[in-house]
This record gives C-alpha cells, structure tokens and sequence, in this order.
C-alpha cells in the first residue's frame, strides 16, 4: 500500500529527532530505576537490620532506631510512594519499549484530524507528566487529586515550553477527506513537527493557512522532500499530497516578507477543489488565492531592490543641452 510505504520512509526521514526523544526517555528511565533502587534500600533499612550490623556490643547500650534514624538516606519515602514510582517505572518502561509506533498516528476513516492528533501528543505527554510526579514526590510536594492526572494523560495545553522544544515528531496518516489541517494551529509550538500522510484526493490547499512566520510548512509529493523541514529548528507541518494539490515550501526567515518565504513549486487550477462534507468549494478556492497571494510580491519587491530616482541617460542629454544654449558662458 502506498501509504504504508511513505510511511515507512518518511519515518526515516525523521529519524534524528526521533532517536532524540527516545534517547531522553531511556534516560528518564534509568533515572526513575536508580531513584527506586536508593528508595527501596531505604525502606528496607529497618532497626532489625542495625541491630545485626552493629552486632552484640551494641545491646543494650545503642537504640538501634534511633541510630538508623540518624543514617537514614535523605530519599527514605513511605509505601505509597514507592509504589507510585514503580507505576511510572513501568509507563516510562512501556513508552520507550513501543519505538516508532509511539510516534505513528492513524486516523480512522471519517474520524477528526484535531482530536486523533491531541490523543497522541497526551499519551506522550504522560512522559512529560511522570516526570513532574517524580519532581514532586521527592520534593514532598504530591497530592493526587492534582497531580495524578499527569500520569495517566497530560494534554498539550500543560507542556511547558522546555517539554515542547523536546517534543518527538508525529506522523500521521489520514484520508484526503479528513485532512482539516488548520484545525492544528495549536499544536505548532517550539520544535513540534507533524506530518500527514494522505491517501487519496483532498483539498488542494490545506496547508495554506498554516503558513505563520515562525512555522515551517510544506506540501510536497514525497518523504525525500523533507529534509529542510526535518532540519528546522522549530515547529513545523507537512503533508505528503497527491497530484491534484498544490506542492510549495514556506521556510521561516527572520524579517523576510511572505513571498521570500513561501515559494510554489505547483499550482493546481481553482476547478481541483474536490467535494467535502463540511468544506465548500468556495473554502478549498479561498485557500488557492491565499496562497497565490502570500506567494505574489508587490511589483517594486520583484523588481529588486530600486535604484534613486532619476531620468534615462538620453533624457539627462536632452536636459544638459537645453541648458547649456540658455547659459551665457562668456567670460568662464
């Protein structure tokens, strides 16, 4: 299937920033291990323990709890939060553990492009989440009817922007049809990357009101394509169209005007609108003209940058003529 095998490639594609993430949470997970080995010990720690380390001299003239009290580790920490590490251990665990698929999105058939996008990025999310749930159960700072939540989802709107400059990519497949792209404007922060895969026709331009200064956005026809916008060091969306949309690159330039930016590499004609439920034709065509627009640069910008106004060179002739036969220049 042809989907299938974009996705597959487009997957190599990301694969730097997609490595990275998973780096960082195999080192999360070592942390949480090294963290739970140092709680465990101390809570194994007990009086009995002492009093056979400190043998029979001790009897009777040293309070073995008292003594481990004074030796106890600064992480000693109860059951329950032990036990409430050992729950993340394991998500942590089970996140690192699912690779790619963690990263993968598929949108059923008629479903919202919006919603299948926002469940990924909180099921991610609960990394993030997990993370502050340790922060805070170290610094004695937990209380469930707050903080459980972040474990079990940790929608978009909570990631702080630390957490979203270390963001992984998504990709997602999804119908032509389902392709409501600016409904993920939300999600374009920091270093967040998505890119569509899309089988069979959709509208021609469903990118086109995504294409903000700070954000990378692309339509192009395949996976090879993606390498300015995998390098990008900031967020960014792509689709993988087919041949009735159009392919262009907007690419994020500081203080550079949108035609610098955006360039069209094709443009349909405003008759490849395609029938939609919920999106006129009148829509798909708006999206064609906006992007012909941001494309268009006013006639003085095409032209380059303007020299001083002046005459033609046979006009300064004519001038310098007339001139001189009304000038007296007798005596000079």
């Amino acid at each position: 299937m042809q989907s299938d095998d974009r996705v597959s490639r487009t997957l190599k594609e990301l694969a730097g920033p997609i490595s990275a993430f998973r780096s960082a949470l195999a080192s999360a997970v070592e942390d949480v291990r090294g963290i739970l080995s140092t709680w465990r010990s101390a809570q194994s720690d007990s009086g009995e323990q002492r009093r056979a380390e400190l043998g029979s001299f001790a009897a009777g003239r040293i309070d073995a709890e008292r003594f481990a009290t004074l030796l106890a580790v600064e992480e000693e920490v109860d059951a329950a939060t032990v036990a409430r590490l050992e729950t993340i251990f394991d998500l942590l665990s089970d996140l690192a553990d699912q690779k790619e698929s963690v990263v993968r999105v598929k949108v059923a058939t008629g479903g919202v492009l919006r919603d299948a996008v926002a469940g990924a990025l909180a099921r991610i999310g609960r990394a993030f989440g997990a993370a502050r749930v340790v922060g805070l159960s170290r610094a004695r700072r937990y209380e469930a009817s707050l903080h459980q939540r972040f474990v079990n989802e940790y929608p978009y709107f909570l990631w702080s922007s630390s957490e979203r400059q270390i963001a992984p990519p998504l990709v997602v497949e999804v119908a032509g049809q389902d392709v409501r792209a600016e409904a993920l404007a939300e999600f374009l922060d920091g270093r967040q990357k998505i890119v569509l895969v899309v089988s069979g026709k959709c509208p021609p331009a469903p990118l086109a009101r995504l294409a903000s200064p700070g954000v990378y956005v692309v339509q192009a026809a395949e996976p090879v394509e993606l390498a300015g916008f995998t390098a990008y060091q900031g967020p960014g969306i792509a689709a993988l169209v087919p041949e009735s949309a159009a392919l262009f690159t907007h690419v994020p330039r500081a203080e550079a005007r949108s035609w610098d930016r955006l360039k069209i590499a094709r443009l349909p004609q405003e008759d490849a609108v395609i029938r939609l439920e919920g999106m006129s034709a009148a829509w798909q065509r708006e999206c064609l003209r906006l992007l012909q627009e941001l494309a268009a640069a006013p006639p003085a910008a095409a032209a380059g940058p303007s020299a001083p106004d002046r005459p033609a060179s046979a006009q300064v002739d004519r001038l310098a003529a007339w001139l001189l036969k009304r000038t007296d220049l007798q005596g000079l």
